[in-house]
């Protein structure tokens, strides 16, 4: 199934020093600090959300389909073909019935384990 969001999502802040009762050089942790998701309908549809990783600044807007480059609209977004639709005599017909193979084996090896 698809996982679950939450409302908020995590990201690493700053690193903080550790206060404890023995104190150690170079030990740091790492505080989280909760960003709220947008839920303003209008920025999502004018705006990148969440693009922006600089501390300042806003999150670029959204341009025209022309603006950008001729080869993004040409990237592969679909999941893989099946293995009967590739040809036999090309290179990833042949890496996919490898990797296919391997699972199988690995598969195969978890459920009955040599004894030695």
């Amino acid at each position: 199934m698809w996982p679950q969001f939450s409302r908020q999502v995590m990201v690493k802040s700053d690193p903080i020093e550790v206060t404890s009762k023995r104190k150690r050089k170079g030990v740091v942790a790492i505080q989280k600090q909760k960003l709220e998701v947008e839920t303003d309908p209008q920025k999502l549809v004018d705006y990148v959300c969440g693009a922006n990783y600089f501390r300042e600044g806003e999150d670029p807007k959204i341009r025209p389909n022309d603006e950008y480059p001729e080869w993004l609209w040409k990237l592969c977004t679909e999941k893989n073909p099946a293995l009967e639709t590739l040809d036999k005599n090309s290179w990833m017909f042949w890496r996919r019935l490898r990797k296919m193979n391997m699972r199988r084996n690995m598969a195969l090896m978890k459920a009955n384990p040599r004894k030695r």
